[in-house]
Protein backbone atom coordinates (compact mmCIF):
# COMPACT_ATOMS: atom_id res chain seq x y z
CA UNK A 1 0.00 0.00 0.00
CA UNK A 2 2.77 2.46 0.77
CA UNK A 3 4.79 1.52 -2.62
CA UNK A 4 1.66 2.18 -4.36
CA UNK A 5 1.11 5.65 -2.60
CA UNK A 6 4.62 6.72 -3.35
CA UNK A 7 4.10 4.99 -7.26
CA UNK A 8 1.49 7.82 -7.89
CA UNK A 9 2.80 10.43 -5.60
CA UNK A 10 6.22 10.02 -8.29
CA UNK A 11 3.87 9.85 -11.20
CA UNK A 12 2.19 12.85 -10.15
CA UNK A 13 5.03 15.11 -9.75
CA UNK A 14 6.70 13.47 -12.99
CA UNK A 15 3.39 14.74 -15.18
CA UNK A 16 3.56 18.01 -12.93
CA UNK A 17 7.04 18.42 -14.71
CA UNK A 18 6.52 17.06 -17.86
CA UNK A 19 3.28 19.68 -18.01
CA UNK A 20 5.42 22.80 -16.95
CA UNK A 21 7.91 21.83 -19.49
CA UNK A 22 5.52 21.43 -22.58
CA UNK A 23 4.16 24.71 -20.93
CA UNK A 24 7.65 26.32 -21.11
CA UNK A 25 7.86 24.77 -25.11
CA UNK A 26 5.02 25.64 -26.27
CA UNK A 27 6.22 29.43 -25.80
CA UNK A 28 2.27 30.37 -24.60
CA UNK A 29 4.32 32.05 -21.30
CA UNK A 30 4.50 35.48 -21.35
CA UNK A 31 7.69 36.79 -20.81
CA UNK A 32 7.47 40.43 -21.50
CA UNK A 33 8.05 42.71 -18.25
CA UNK A 34 4.95 45.08 -19.41
CA UNK A 35 2.50 42.07 -18.09
CA UNK A 36 4.16 41.97 -14.47
CA UNK A 37 4.16 38.81 -12.41
CA UNK A 38 1.11 36.76 -11.34
CA UNK A 39 0.54 37.59 -7.57
CA UNK A 40 1.49 33.84 -6.74
CA UNK A 41 5.02 34.52 -8.37
CA UNK A 42 5.96 37.49 -6.99
CA UNK A 43 4.75 36.26 -3.36
CA UNK A 44 7.16 33.30 -3.95
CA UNK A 45 10.11 35.39 -5.19
CA UNK A 46 9.71 37.51 -2.12
CA UNK A 47 9.21 34.98 0.20
CA UNK A 48 12.44 33.24 -0.84
CA UNK A 49 14.59 36.34 -0.99
CA UNK A 50 13.34 37.31 2.58
CA UNK A 51 14.46 33.73 3.92
CA UNK A 52 17.33 33.47 1.85
CA UNK A 53 18.96 37.06 2.84
CA UNK A 54 18.20 36.51 6.93
CA UNK A 55 20.15 32.64 6.61
CA UNK A 56 23.02 34.03 4.27
CA UNK A 57 23.08 36.98 6.48
CA UNK A 58 24.01 34.72 9.89
CA UNK A 59 27.00 35.65 11.40
CA UNK A 60 27.49 38.33 9.90
CA UNK A 61 28.29 41.33 12.47
CA UNK A 62 27.69 45.43 11.56
CA UNK A 63 30.73 47.29 12.45
CA UNK A 64 29.73 50.84 14.06
CA UNK A 65 27.86 52.25 11.50
CA UNK A 66 27.23 56.00 12.88
CA UNK A 67 30.67 57.41 11.72
CA UNK A 68 29.50 60.51 9.66
CA UNK A 69 32.45 60.13 7.05
CA UNK A 70 31.63 56.69 6.09
CA UNK A 71 28.20 58.02 5.94
CA UNK A 72 28.76 60.50 3.33
CA UNK A 73 31.45 57.92 1.33
CA UNK A 74 28.51 55.04 0.84
CA UNK A 75 25.78 58.84 -0.01
CA UNK A 76 28.53 59.00 -2.91
CA UNK A 77 28.54 55.67 -3.88
CA UNK A 78 24.52 55.63 -3.79
CA UNK A 79 24.47 58.99 -5.57
CA UNK A 80 26.12 57.40 -8.45
CA UNK A 81 25.16 53.64 -8.45
CA UNK A 82 21.79 53.59 -6.74
CA UNK A 83 20.06 56.75 -7.33
CA UNK A 84 18.93 56.18 -11.02
CA UNK A 85 17.20 52.90 -9.86
CA UNK A 86 15.69 53.50 -6.07
CA UNK A 87 15.09 56.92 -6.13
CA UNK A 88 16.41 59.91 -4.06
CA UNK A 89 14.51 61.15 -1.00
CA UNK A 90 11.59 63.30 -2.83
CA UNK A 91 12.39 62.05 -6.11
CA UNK A 92 11.23 58.55 -7.78
CA UNK A 93 13.68 56.62 -9.99
CA UNK A 94 13.42 56.92 -13.49
CA UNK A 95 10.66 56.00 -15.58
CA UNK A 96 12.33 53.73 -17.71
CA UNK A 97 13.35 51.83 -14.74
CA UNK A 98 9.78 51.96 -13.27
CA UNK A 99 8.57 49.64 -16.42
CA UNK A 100 11.30 46.45 -15.10
CA UNK A 101 10.05 43.74 -13.57
CA UNK A 102 10.17 43.30 -10.68
CA UNK A 103 10.55 46.79 -10.06
CA UNK A 104 13.52 48.00 -8.04
CA UNK A 105 11.84 49.34 -4.83
CA UNK A 106 12.04 52.90 -4.24
CA UNK A 107 14.42 52.49 -0.78
CA UNK A 108 13.78 55.50 1.61
CA UNK A 109 10.27 53.66 2.95
CA UNK A 110 11.82 50.21 2.64
CA UNK A 111 14.96 50.43 4.52
CA UNK A 112 13.72 49.33 7.96
CA UNK A 113 12.93 46.13 7.12
CA UNK A 114 16.17 44.93 6.61
CA UNK A 115 18.57 44.51 9.39
CA UNK A 116 22.14 46.23 8.64
CA UNK A 117 23.92 42.78 8.10
CA UNK A 118 20.81 41.98 5.86
CA UNK A 119 21.22 45.14 3.98
CA UNK A 120 25.07 44.32 4.05
CA UNK A 121 24.48 40.71 2.36
CA UNK A 122 22.42 42.69 -0.24
CA UNK A 123 24.09 45.17 -1.34
CA UNK A 124 27.42 43.11 -1.54
CA UNK A 125 25.62 39.67 -3.32
CA UNK A 126 23.26 41.42 -5.64
CA UNK A 127 19.66 39.52 -6.12
CA UNK A 128 19.23 36.93 -8.79
CA UNK A 129 16.37 37.78 -11.42
CA UNK A 130 16.06 41.64 -10.50
CA UNK A 131 18.60 42.94 -12.13
CA UNK A 132 20.25 43.74 -8.61
CA UNK A 133 23.70 43.54 -9.22
CA UNK A 134 26.87 42.65 -6.86
CA UNK A 135 29.51 44.75 -5.26
CA UNK A 136 31.78 45.32 -8.22
CA UNK A 137 34.79 45.10 -5.85
CA UNK A 138 34.26 41.65 -4.03
CA UNK A 139 37.12 42.68 -1.66
CA UNK A 140 36.37 46.28 -0.34
CA UNK A 141 33.89 45.58 2.37
CA UNK A 142 34.52 48.80 3.60
CA UNK A 143 32.40 50.20 0.75
CA UNK A 144 29.62 47.84 1.36
CA UNK A 145 29.59 48.73 4.80
CA UNK A 146 29.61 52.51 4.22
CA UNK A 147 26.89 52.17 1.82
CA UNK A 148 24.81 50.47 4.48
CA UNK A 149 25.73 52.77 7.22
CA UNK A 150 24.17 55.50 3.89
CA UNK A 151 20.71 53.45 3.65
CA UNK A 152 20.55 53.64 7.08
CA UNK A 153 20.26 57.15 6.95
CA UNK A 154 18.59 57.61 4.16
CA UNK A 155 14.91 57.84 5.26
CA UNK A 156 16.07 60.84 7.85
CA UNK A 157 17.24 62.86 4.93
CA UNK A 158 14.88 65.58 3.42
CA UNK A 159 14.40 66.38 -0.04
CA UNK A 160 16.08 69.71 -0.15
CA UNK A 161 19.29 68.19 2.45
CA UNK A 162 19.73 65.72 0.12
CA UNK A 163 19.66 67.72 -2.86
CA UNK A 164 22.27 70.36 -1.98
CA UNK A 165 24.17 67.90 0.65
CA UNK A 166 24.76 65.33 -2.74
CA UNK A 167 23.73 66.67 -5.89
CA UNK A 168 25.52 69.83 -5.35
CA UNK A 169 21.88 72.02 -5.25
CA UNK A 170 21.29 75.44 -4.41
CA UNK A 171 18.53 76.29 -1.59
CA UNK A 172 16.11 79.29 -2.31
CA UNK A 173 18.00 82.53 -1.81
CA UNK A 174 16.31 84.56 1.48
CA UNK A 175 14.62 81.13 2.88
CA UNK A 176 17.25 80.57 6.03
CA UNK A 177 16.71 83.41 8.92
CA UNK A 178 20.68 82.19 8.98
CA UNK A 179 20.75 84.93 6.80
CA UNK A 180 20.64 87.21 9.29
CA UNK A 181 23.75 88.56 11.45
CA UNK A 182 23.93 86.29 14.81
CA UNK A 183 22.77 87.57 18.19
CA UNK A 184 24.96 85.79 20.30
CA UNK A 185 28.47 83.64 19.39
CA UNK A 186 27.76 80.71 17.05
CA UNK A 187 29.68 77.62 15.82
CA UNK A 188 28.53 76.34 12.18
CA UNK A 189 29.44 73.08 11.15
CA UNK A 190 28.86 70.21 8.48
CA UNK A 191 25.16 68.96 8.48
CA UNK A 192 26.41 65.61 6.86
CA UNK A 193 29.57 64.78 9.23
CA UNK A 194 29.58 67.72 11.92
CA UNK A 195 32.85 68.63 11.12
CA UNK A 196 33.01 72.47 12.66
CA UNK A 197 33.60 75.09 9.51
CA UNK A 198 32.73 78.63 10.54
CA UNK A 199 32.11 80.65 13.28
CA UNK A 200 30.27 84.06 13.74
CA UNK A 201 33.15 86.02 14.52
CA UNK A 202 33.63 85.60 10.61
CA UNK A 203 29.79 86.02 9.62
CA UNK A 204 28.51 89.61 7.70
CA UNK A 205 25.46 90.22 6.18
CA UNK A 206 25.97 90.50 2.65
CA UNK A 207 21.95 90.70 1.76
CA UNK A 208 22.95 88.40 -1.25
CA UNK A 209 20.40 85.76 -0.04
CA UNK A 210 22.36 83.32 1.83
CA UNK A 211 24.63 82.88 4.86
CA UNK A 212 27.75 84.81 4.43
CA UNK A 213 31.05 84.05 5.80
CA UNK A 214 34.73 85.84 5.12
CA UNK A 215 36.55 83.03 6.14
CA UNK A 216 36.07 79.41 7.67
CA UNK A 217 37.88 78.32 11.06
CA UNK A 218 40.92 76.99 8.75
CA UNK A 219 41.66 76.48 5.13
CA UNK A 220 41.95 72.89 5.73
CA UNK A 221 38.11 72.79 6.67
CA UNK A 222 36.93 73.41 3.23
CA UNK A 223 37.72 72.35 -0.24
CA UNK A 224 37.77 74.92 -3.29
CA UNK A 225 37.14 73.44 -6.34
CA UNK A 226 36.10 74.78 -9.79
CA UNK A 227 32.85 74.66 -10.82
CA UNK A 228 31.62 75.24 -14.46
CA UNK A 229 28.08 73.91 -14.01
CA UNK A 230 26.31 77.03 -14.99
CA UNK A 231 28.49 78.10 -17.82
CA UNK A 232 30.60 80.22 -16.21
CA UNK A 233 33.83 79.71 -13.72
CA UNK A 234 32.88 79.55 -10.10
CA UNK A 235 34.70 78.27 -7.25
CA UNK A 236 33.15 75.47 -5.28
CA UNK A 237 33.20 74.51 -1.82
CA UNK A 238 32.85 71.87 0.27
CA UNK A 239 33.63 69.94 3.25
CA UNK A 240 36.95 69.08 3.67
CA UNK A 241 36.02 66.11 6.39
CA UNK A 242 32.99 64.35 3.87
CA UNK A 243 33.23 66.29 0.77
CA UNK A 244 29.57 67.41 0.91
CA UNK A 245 28.53 70.37 -1.13
CA UNK A 246 28.95 73.42 1.60
CA UNK A 247 28.27 76.59 -1.51
CA UNK A 248 30.41 78.73 -3.79
CA UNK A 249 33.06 81.15 -2.50
CA UNK A 250 33.17 84.83 -4.71
CA UNK A 251 36.25 87.26 -4.00
CA UNK A 252 37.04 91.29 -5.03
CA UNK A 253 33.40 92.11 -4.51
CA UNK A 254 34.47 95.14 -2.58
CA UNK A 255 32.70 94.00 1.23
CA UNK A 256 35.30 95.59 2.88
CA UNK A 257 35.89 92.16 5.09
CA UNK A 258 39.33 91.42 6.00
CA UNK A 259 39.52 89.21 3.24
CA UNK A 260 37.28 90.16 0.77
CA UNK A 261 36.01 86.58 0.00
CA UNK A 262 31.99 85.92 0.17
CA UNK A 263 31.96 82.53 1.50
CA UNK A 264 28.18 81.92 0.19
CA UNK A 265 26.99 78.67 2.21
CA UNK A 266 23.75 76.86 1.49
CA UNK A 267 22.18 77.36 5.50
CA UNK A 268 20.61 73.50 4.69
CA UNK A 269 24.29 72.17 4.72
CA UNK A 270 25.12 73.82 8.35
CA UNK A 271 24.23 73.40 11.83
CA UNK A 272 24.65 75.86 14.38
CA UNK A 273 25.51 75.82 18.31
CA UNK A 274 25.85 78.29 20.81
CA UNK A 275 29.53 78.70 20.79
CA UNK A 276 30.98 78.40 24.84
CA UNK A 277 31.61 81.11 27.62
CA UNK A 278 35.13 81.85 27.32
Amino acid sequence: MKRRSLIKAGAAATAVAVAGFLFAWSGLFNIGASTGHWAITAWFLHFAMRNSVETHAMGIEAPALDDPALVLKGAGHYAHGCAPCHGTPGRAANPVVREMTPQPPHLVGQIEHWAPEELFWIVKHGVKFTAMPAWPARDRDDEVWAMTAFLLRLRELSPAEYHVLREAGTERPGSSPLEAPDEQPYTYSCRACGAELFRSATKFDSHCGWPSFWSPLAGDRVILREDRSLGAVRVEVLCATCDSHLGHVFSGEGYGTPTDDRYCINSISLTFEEEPAS
